[in-house]
């Protein structure tokens, strides 16, 4: 692990636990070896600077960390005191995958505004406790978010009547949502570049899909995918 992402996590750690993001990675690579998400036997080579990676890709990347971390949260029962504005009463019928892949689509998504999105769970699960990352929260995280992160790091962006209609939410909701967002993020939603690069090394490692090209490696010449 960078001395980056560590000194990051030590930031960020306001409890003994350390970043949720930073536990996850933990927790994978020690109980989840060799049950990486999509395994199979050729591997897409990635750019070394994410910001050269198609959104595409780290739509799948983000998406695999995504799940495991809700087929976790989704079995520890909700106490009434952990319901937060992020929760749906029942989960959306649209996967995180799909649901992911519209707002890339539609929103033009690119690689700094998504890799911020995991970043913004790192922190929020940190500053705001009540906060899980599940089936029930997860859709109304990833639009605020992405709206956020839009505004936050873009010198372009949609009106939140685009954004709330992409996501399938009301404007309103999305105005409450991002207000409330901001306030539990501290106002802090522009994250280091290489912060960001971290989060998309760590992703890459995780899933056997994927490997970063390193010219430098005799492992650049494995078959690429697409």
């Amino acid at each position: 692990m960078s001395k980056n992402f560590q000194r990051k996590c030590q930031d960020d750690a306001h409890s003994s636990n350390g970043p949720l993001v930073y536990r996850l990675y933990s927790k994978l690579n020690i109980s989840q070896l060799g049950q990486r998400w999509h395994p199979r036997s050729d591997v897409k080579l990635l750019p070394a600077k994410y910001e050269l990676t198609e959104p595409s890709d780290l739509v799948v990347l983000i998406s695999s960390m995504l799940m495991q971390l809700i087929r976790i949260n989704d079995k520890m029962p909700l106490q009434q005191c952990q319901q937060t504005r992020f929760h749906s009463r029942t989960a959306p019928q649209i996967s995180v995958f799909n649901y992911l892949q519209r707002l890339t689509t539609h929103a033009k998504l690119p690689s700094a505004i998504l890799l911020s999105m995991v970043y913004y769970i790192n922190r929020l699960c940190v500053l705001y406790p009540a906060f899980t990352v599940s089936s029930l929260t997860i859709h109304r995280f990833l639009i605020v978010s992405a709206t956020v992160a839009s505004k936050g790091l873009s010198d372009s962006f949609w009106t939140n009547k685009t954004y709330a209609r992409i996501g399938g939410i009301s404007t309103l909701e999305l105005a409450m949502l991002e207000l409330d967002f901001l306030f539990k993020m501290q106002w802090q939603i522009v994250p280091q570049p290489e912060v960001l690069a971290d989060y998309y090394r760590h992703l890459v490692d995780r899933c056997e899909s994927f490997k970063i090209d390193d010219p430098n490696s005799n492992t650049s010449t494995v078959s690429v995918l697409r």
